[in-house]
């Protein structure tokens, strides 16, 4: 697994729930993406998961189809 994969599935002794934040997620390599997928798909519970990045239709089309189903989408503008 990646170390990221590990750290959602973990869980915490401190805190009731973790946040993983992938910057630039759109960047991921396919295998990367693969990866957390699954986590995507059935997240735990403490775990909330935010995806960034800079293009919108960046992401491969199996993430798209879960952000859809599972997400909710965040449009920023750029800061000036």
């Amino acid at each position: 697994d990646f170390p990221i994969i590990t750290f959602a599935r973990t869980p915490s002794l401190q805190a009731k729930n973790k946040v993983v934040l992938l910057l630039e997620a759109d960047r991921m390599t396919g295998s990367a993406a693969n990866a957390i997928l699954k986590t995507l798909e059935e997240p735990p519970a403490q775990v909330k998961i935010i995806l960034t990045s800079s293009s919108v239709g960046a992401f491969p089309d199996d993430v798209m189809q879960l952000l859809r189903v599972n997400g909710h989408a965040i449009n920023m503008p750029r800061p000036s």
